[in-house]
C-alpha cells in the first residue's frame, strides 16, 4: 500500500494535482509507522514542486515530516543532504528561524559534497541558494546556480537544469544583468517546453512578464503576467493569486496607474499576513492615490521598529525600496531617515521580488536623499539610476527616474524661477528652449509636443539639437547640466561605468 500511495503521489504531482501533497504525506506517516525509513525518506522527498511550498508561508505538516525523515535516518550519505535541504528551504518564508535555516542549507550543502553525488549536489545547491537568499550575495547565488547547472547539464537532467537556470537568471536580474537573464530566460523556455512540467512553464511565464516589463513593452507584460495567472490555477499552484498581485502592481506602477489597485491591495494585506512586504504596497498604492492618511497607519506598523521586523525573505529588498518610495510619496522624513541606511549597502542592485521588480536601489535612495534635502546626494543617485536604466534598456524606469530628478526642480534642488535663467544661458534657439523646459518639468516628448502642438519626431528632433549645442549625451544628461549647471556632481550619465 505504502509504495502504491507513493506512485500515485509522484503520478498526481507530475499531473500539478494539488491532492499529491495528501497522498505523499499519507505515505510518509505509513512508512513512519511501518519503520521503514527508506520508503520514508522516498515519500517526504518527492513531496515538493522544486521550490519552496508556499511563498509567504510555512507548511507545518510538510515541515514537521521533514523533520521527523531527518531525526530516523541513521546515514550520513546523500539522501540525508536533500533532506535537510528541502527542510532548510521551507523555512525560507519563517521570519524567526532565518539562523537555523542557513546552518541547515550550509549542512546540507556539506553532507552533499562529502557523498560525491554530483546530481545530489546540482540538487542541494538550488535549495541552498534560496534558503542563503539575500540582497548582499547575489552573485554568491549565481556562482551556486551555475554550478548546479553545470553539473545538471552534464548528467543530462533537465529539470534540476531548468531550477539552476531560473535562479541564476533572477540573480542577474537583481544585478541588472538584464541581457544575461534574457539569454537565460530563453533556455529556460526551451527546457521547460521539453518537459512539459507545469510549475517550470509557469515559472516562465513570470519570468517573461518580467522581462517585458523591464524593456518597456507593459502591455505585453500584463499579457504574460494574466497567462502566468492562469498556469497557476490549473497547475494548482497555492499562491498563484500573489504572484499575479506582485507582477501587476508593478506593471501599473509603471503605468502610472498603481492607485487603482489600492483597494486590492488592502484586501490582500488582510489575506495575506504571511507577507508582510504587501505593506509597503499598500502603503505606495494608498500615498499616491492621496489616501495619505490610511497610508500612514500602514507605514507605522514598520516604521515604528525602524523597519527591523520586515521579514529577511527574498522579497525583502522589494519592500525596502517600494517603502522608500512610499515614503517619498508621503514626504515623511523620518521614516525616510530610516530606510536610507538600510538601504544604501545595496547600490546599484535592481529591488526585485523574484517575478517583479521595483526600480533600482539607487532609484529609491535618491527619492530618500531629495526628500531629507540632500539635493546633491539625490541628484547623484538619480543620474546613476537613470544611466544604469539606460544601459539595461529600461526605458519606463528610465523615464520615471527622470521625472523624479526633474521634480528636484520644484522640491528645493532647482527653484522654478531659476530654470529659466539656467535654460537662457545655454544659448538654444526659442523653439528649443520651450522643448527644454516642459522636459526638465517631466513632460514626455508625446506630452511636449502635445502642449507645443508639434509633433513627436519634431520634438526629438529640438532635443537633439539641445544635446548637440550642450555637449549632453542624452534626455537624462540635459537634466543633470539644469540641475548642476557647474557639473560639481562628477560626470554625466553615460560616462558612468556600466552595472555588473
Amino acid at each position: 500500500r505504502c509504495d502504491l500511495l507513493i506512485g500515485l503521489g509522484k503520478a498526481l504531482r507530475f499531473a500539478d494535482q494539488e491532492r499529491s501533497r495528501e497522498v505523499l504525506l499519507e505515505a510518509s506517516r505509513l512508512a513512519d509507522a511501518l519503520d521503514d525509513v527508506d520508503r520514508l525518506v522516498e515519500a517526504t522527498l518527492a513531496n515538493h514542486r522544486g521550490f519552496v511550498s508556499h511563498v509567504g508561508g510555512f507548511d507545518r505538516e510538510r515541515g514537521a515530516m521533514l523533520r521527523r525523515t531527518a531525526e530516523r535516518m541513521t546515514e550520513t550519505g546523500p539522501r540525508l543532504a536533500l533532506v535537510l535541504a528541502q527542510l532548510a528551504l521551507e523555512l525560507t518564508f519563517s521570519p524567526q528561524q532565518v539562523d537555523r535555516r542557513r546552518r541547515l542549507a550550509e549542512r546540507a550543502l556539506a553532507v552533499a559534497r562529502s557523498s560525491g553525488d554530483k546530481r545530489v549536489i546540482a540538487q542541494v545547491l538550488i535549495r541552498y541558494l534560496i534558503a542563503e537568499w539575500g540582497p548582499e550575495n547575489p552573485r554568491d547565488r549565481i556562482a551556486a546556480a551555475a554550478e548546479s547547472v553545470a553539473i545538471s547539464s552534464q548528467l543530462d537532467e533537465p529539470l534540476d537544469l531548468f531550477h539552476g537556470l531560473h535562479w541564476q537568471a533572477v540573480a542577474q536580474i537583481e544585478l541588472g544583468e538584464v541581457r544575461a537573464a534574457a539569454r537565460t530566460l530563453a533556455e529556460q523556455e526551451r527546457i521547460a517546453s521539453r518537459i512539459g512540467d507545469g510549475t517550470a512553464i509557469w515559472l516562465c511565464e513570470c519570468a517573461a512578464s518580467v522581462q517585458l516589463a523591464l524593456r518597456g513593452r507593459l502591455d505585453e507584460a500584463e499579457q504574460r503576467a494574466q497567462h502566468a495567472a492562469e498556469l497557476a490555477q490549473r497547475s494548482a499552484q497555492p499562491d498563484a493569486l500573489p504572484f499575479y498581485i506582485s507582477q501587476i502592481a508593478s506593471i501599473r506602477w509603471q503605468q502610472g496607474r498603481l492607485a487603482e489597485l489600492a483597494p486590492l491591495l488592502a484586501q490582500a494585506l488582510d489575506q495575506y499576513p504571511g507577507l508582510p512586504a504587501f505593506r509597503s504596497l499598500v502603503t505606495l498604492a494608498h500615498a499616491i492615490a492621496g489616501e495619505h492618511a490610511f497610508a500612514r497607519e500602514v507605514l507605522v506598523i514598520d516604521s515604528a521598529t525602524g523597519f527591523a521586523d520586515l521579514p529577511r525573505d527574498p522579497i525583502w529588498i522589494a519592500a525596502a525600496a517600494t517603502y522608500a518610495h512610499g515614503v517619498a510619496e508621503l514626504g515623511d522624513r523620518d521614516a525616510a531617515a530610516q530606510l536610507h541606511p538600510i538601504l544604501d549597502p545595496y547600490r546599484g542592485q535592481l529591488a526585485t521580488a523574484t517575478i517583479s521588480v521595483w526600480g533600482l536601489v539607487d532609484h529609491a535612495l535618491g527619492r530618500l536623499e531629495l526628500l531629507r534635502g540632500d539635493a546633491e546626494a539625490g541628484r547623484a543617485s538619480l543620474r546613476r539610476a537613470i544611466g544604469d536604466y539606460a544601459r539595461m534598456g529600461a526605458p519606463v524606469w528610465q523615464a520615471q527616474a527622470e521625472r523624479d530628478l526633474a521634480a528636484g526642480l520644484e522640491g528645493g534642488a532647482v527653484r522654478l524661477s531659476d530654470l529659466d535663467v539656467r535654460i537662457a544661458r545655454l544659448g538654444l534657439t526659442p523653439r528649443q528652449e520651450e522643448v527644454v523646459r516642459l522636459v526638465a518639468q517631466g513632460h514626455s516628448n508625446k506630452e511636449v509636443a502635445a502642449e507645443l502642438h508639434l509633433s513627436p519626431s519634431t520634438v526629438k528632433r529640438h532635443l537633439e539639437n539641445a544635446y548637440d549645442h550642450t555637449g549632453a549625451r542624452s534626455r537624462s544628461a540635459l537634466l543633470a547640466l539644469l540641475l548642476d549647471p557647474d557639473g560639481s556632481n562628477g560626470p554625466s550619465s553615460g560616462s558612468e561605468p556600466a552595472l555588473g
